[in-house]
């Protein structure tokens, strides 16, 4: 049935009379999207990524795997310009605050995508709706935490106190720190720390 609705959103988008492309960062989401729109379109489907120089940011590999599959119109584009030069655009374009890390890439993504086609469909939402991020996955395992016995409790508060010091912030170190730290809080604040730097 998920696949019928997401078919069906797909072909409903793709009637345009204007040029029409899609972003693709090589996730699941927008792999799905794209895959969706190579089997509705009788021609190749114009994709578009985008790299960054530092190696843990950059997805390109992924995404030109998925656009080889399909047999895409690929194309991408390596970001060498500081993020800082495109705040003010980003504040003129979202008009408010906006505390989603996102929106530099795809601002970048957007502007250059925007030189060949008019309309880009993105799989924006299906990590939230699918429970895809490791965030979800660690608020399931928050829950749990909630219900156990105070003697686990205890124990998961010593075992976080042993933990070392993490070597950089997208460590997997840092990642157990940051999610066994925490655990004691109240739920809104134990989301909040999990997605923020603080």
């Amino acid at each position: 049935e998920l696949l019928a609705k997401l078919k069906a959103a797909v072909h409903g988008r793709l009637m345009s009379d204007v040029p029409l492309g899609a972003f693709l960062s090589g996730g699941l989401d927008s792999s799905v999207i794209v895959g969706l729109m190579a089997q509705l379109s009788d021609r190749p489907v114009k994709t578009f990524s985008i790299g960054f120089e530092q190696k843990g940011y950059n997805e390109l590999p992924y995404a030109r795997q998925v656009a080889q599959h399909f047999g895409t119109d690929h194309q991408d584009f390596l970001v060498t310009t500081k993020a800082a030069d495109i705040f003010p655009h980003l504040a003129w374009s979202y008009n408010e605050p906006f505390g989603d890390t996102s929106a530099i890439p795809t601002f970048f993504l957007a502007r250059l995508t925007r030189q060949h086609v008019t309309v880009a469909l993105n799989g924006d939402g299906g990590d939230e709706s699918l429970a895809g991020y490791e965030r979800y996955r660690a608020m399931v395992m928050g829950d749990w935490y909630d219900h156990a016995p105070g003697l686990i409790q205890r124990g998961v508060s010593a075992l976080m106190q042993g933990i070392p010091e993490p070597v950089t912030f997208k460590s997997k170190v840092n990642r157990l720190k940051r999610f066994f730290s925490a655990l004691p809080e109240p739920i809104g604040r134990r989301y909040g720390r999990w997605i923020t730097h603080l």
